[in-house]
């Protein structure tokens, strides 16, 4: 009797295993798309994304972001929120924006722009935009 239990539990065991393998390769994140954000200004910035979920923003880690600097991460398809703040002041915020990720990889540029107020003062506008991903150049033969 004691053989039988330890088949059967062997049995239900392979099962389990073949059941999570199968489940992890359908979550796996062959749909995920590439998501990469670039510092393109003179400064500094702190980058945090968030999914939207249920019309409630998840956080993710928030990320210092270099001038120059590129961050990438694999996503799933649909509404994320970028949200870029100035590390000295780290509750300011420059830019809160929402956006729909679709099934092509994206790359944004975070651009800065000076705006004049009619007071003589000037304001930095945090702005981001799409850009073209780089052409891959064909290896030359030897």
């Amino acid at each position: 009797m004691s053989s039988a239990r330890s088949t059967s539990f062997s049995t239900e065991m392979v099962a389990g295993v073949a059941a999570l393998i199968a489940l992890s390769a359908w979550a796996s994140p062959a749909w995920a798309v590439g998501l990469a954000i670039r510092n393109d200004t003179n400064m500094p910035l702190y980058v945090q994304g968030g999914t939207v979920v249920n019309n409630v923003v998840r956080k993710g880690r928030p990320y210092l972001l270099n001038p120059g600097q590129v961050v990438a991460d694999q996503a799933l398809p649909g509404p994320k929120r970028l949200t870029i703040y100035d590390p000295r002041q780290p509750a300011r915020i420059l830019l809160d924006d929402t956006f729909i990720l679709g099934q092509v990889d994206l790359i944004l540029s975070i651009r800065a722009d000076v705006q004049v107020l009619p007071n003589g003062v000037k304001v930095p506008i945090i702005r981001v935009v799409p850009v073209n991903p780089p052409a891959i150049l064909p290896v030359p033969r030897r």
